[in-house]
């Protein structure tokens, strides 16, 4: 995979949005905080991204989840935090590769 041809692939995208918090979420191995786009706006971009590597994607392709990993690892099935927010707002975002073993290099 070349780094520099994904980089000029990838649509000039604007790097804020709020998103609503659903709840927790436990899936195996993974607590999460799941998070709802009404607004749509990262729901456009992650579709345009994911349009922008279609080339250059290698195994699985899932549909998109948002969400913040709160824990990941074994043993980890529950979670239960005091308070959560009502909203998350995103100030940035970083593309990450994915690898074997939930190890993740940032593009």
């Amino acid at each position: 995979m070349e780094i520099p041809a994904i980089k000029s692939a990838l649509p000039a995208l604007g790097a804020s949005f709020v998103l609503e918090v659903e709840g927790l979420r436990t899936l195996r191995h993974l607590v999460a905080v799941g998070l709802r786009d009404r607004q749509g706006a990262a729901s456009e971009a992650q579709a345009s991204v994911a349009g922008a590597l279609a080339p250059y994607r290698e195994g699985e392709i899932r549909p998109w989840w948002p969400h913040v990993t709160l824990a990941r690892g074994k043993g980890v099935d529950s979670a239960d935090p005091k308070s959560l927010p009502s909203t998350i707002e995103t100030k940035a975002m970083t593309l990450y590769r994915s690898h074997p073993h939930s190890r993740y290099e940032a593009l």
